[in-house]
């Protein structure tokens, strides 16, 4: 009797293959002696776990497994069994006294069945998870490379599109027969900038434009300024592109008065009401 209720222990544990050590010799022995109820019980387990792989969705326990298990899990609670020392038969052998043998083996085999397929579907589902991560941090850096790119082109683009706008002004500027060309002179050596006025002397309007200017420092601008009467007047400040170029177009100079010079000075951000700043550009009108 003592054997077999130890066949009913061991049987449904082996066919699961989930048994290790001493437990797993143990089965391998009783098996091996072939005893008529040993062969039998590993048959019918092993029809049983040749089964599970095509099992579909979560299986329900029958009713009334499924209220041995509940009472038994209340009973062991009001009980506050202390943990079972030992290998794994050790920890389930409570479980198995609390149910018939062939019950208890039902159960076993009903919840090592869902353990299996819920860690085999995590794992998919880590890996899973894993490579779209990947996935994901890859195309995260290459729309951040991407999206760099484009606002570099877009600036190269906008660049482009002052310049030529600022070219065609100046073209169509030029194409007056009574333009007048003022030189600009740099008032530092160390800057390499140079200044030009196109000064339309029958509609008395103006074209200032500068070429190779330094950035101004943070906080600062630059200013254009006309000399009437020994009086500096601003014409308006503005900021240098990325080749230091900028074109200033003056509608009428006539509102200043007899321009004398022509400036371009550094000012704070905002520009100045006079002069205050350095001076880098100078010319004389005609």
């Amino acid at each position: 009797m003592a054997e077999n209720t130890r066949l009913e222990e061991l049987i449904p544990l082996y066919a699961l293959g989930v048994l290790e050590g001493d437990e797993l010799r143990e089965a391998e022995r009783l098996i091996e002696e072939g005893s008529p109820h040993a062969r039998e019980l590993l048959r019918q387990y092993e029809n049983v776990t040749s089964l599970l792989p095509y099992s579909a969705g979560e299986a329900a326990p029958d009713p009334r497994v499924r209220r041995e298990i509940i009472e038994y899990a209340r009973n062991s609670a009001l009980r506050r069994r202390p943990a079972q020392a030992g290998g794994f038969m050790d920890r389930l052998r409570p479980f198995f006294f609390g149910l018939s043998g062939a019950l208890a083996a039902g159960v076993i085999v009903f919840l090592f069945a869902n353990n299996l397929s819920l860690r085999g579907t995590l794992r998919e589902e880590k890996t899973t998870v894993g490579d779209l991560s990947a996935k994901v941090s890859g195309q995260d850096e290459e729309i951040k490379s991407l999206r760099n790119l484009l606002a570099e082109k877009e600036g190269m683009v906008g660049g482009l599109e002052a310049k030529l706008a600022s070219l065609e002004e100046i073209t169509e500027f030029m194409e007056d027969q009574e333009i007048v060309l003022i030189r600009m002179e740099r008032t530092k050596p160390e800057i390499r900038a140079a200044g030009r006025v196109l000064l339309d002397t029958v509609e008395n309007d103006a074209l200032l434009y500068c070429l190779d200017l330094p950035k101004a420092p943070p906080g600062k601008i630059y200013q254009w300024w006309v000399i009437v009467g020994g009086v500096p007047k601003s014409v308006g400040t503005f900021h240098v592109d990325s080749e230091g170029d900028s074109v200033i177009k003056i509608d009428s100079l006539k509102k200043y008065g007899n321009v004398e010079k022509f400036l371009v000075t550094i000012e704070p951000d905002g520009g100045a009401q006079k002069p205050s700043g350095s001076e880098l550009l100078r010319g004389q009108s005609i």
